[in-house]
């Protein structure tokens, strides 16, 4: 196995979607202490380098995202987190 580049934001409940071969990961949250970010990357696999795209307007986590006519839809997608004891 080749390892590859990790991502710039390490987070979990994300959504991706790859589009004209580059993977685009969107919004999630940060291990562990259960906090949406806004964060928006994108992925080249031919150069193995990832880059930050412009942060989303709302932090979010829990996304669906589907690829439509060339276009990443994004839909639901939580803003906050209840932790029950």
């Amino acid at each position: 196995m080749i390892e590859k580049t990790s991502m710039l934001t390490a987070r979990e409940h994300l959504t991706s979607a790859l589009l004209d071969g580059k993977l685009y990961v969107i919004g999630g949250r940060t291990a562990g202490i259960a906090a949406n970010i806004e964060a928006n990357e994108i992925y080249d696999p031919i150069t193995d380098k990832w880059s930050i795209l412009e942060p989303m307007p709302s932090k979010r986590g829990d996304w669906l995202s589907v690829l439509l006519n060339e276009t990443i839809h994004l839909f639901d997608g939580r803003t906050r987190w209840y932790i029950s004891q």
